[in-house]
């Protein structure tokens, strides 16, 4: 947590994660906060606006780990995106976090393809 010393008392969003799978499809991210403790919270506060963020690493922190993370991201955007836009077979409002997965399964197939 000691990377969280500068953002949280400027008042900036910010969280320590160790994996890419912290980041869920529900739109939660688990993280530990500035005392240790791990806590699951809403990620992304409104999906349909552009996202910006800032990402930094440790040194030790391979970057294998990063660039899943931020793939992660950038799905989990790309569903919402997805699904905002009636692209997808599911119409309801409201998405259990079984459709994200699969909406998530879907679109990493679909740009793994050339």
């Amino acid at each position: 947590p000691h990377l969280l010393k500068i953002p949280q008392p400027a008042a900036i969003r910010s969280f320590h994660i160790n994996r890419a799978e912290c980041i869920s499809a529900d739109n939660t991210i688990t993280h530990r906060d500035m005392k240790g403790n791990i806590v699951t919270e809403p990620f992304i506060v409104d999906l349909g606006k552009d996202v910006i963020m800032g990402v930094t690493s440790g040194a030790s922190t391979p970057d294998a780990a990063v660039q899943d993370s931020l793939s992660q991201i950038f799905l989990l955007k790309q569903i919402n995106d997805a699904t905002a836009g009636g692209k997808t077979a599911s119409s309801s409002s409201s998405s259990s976090a079984g459709d994200l997965s699969f909406q998530q399964e879907r679109l990493a197939r679909q740009l793994a393809q050339p």
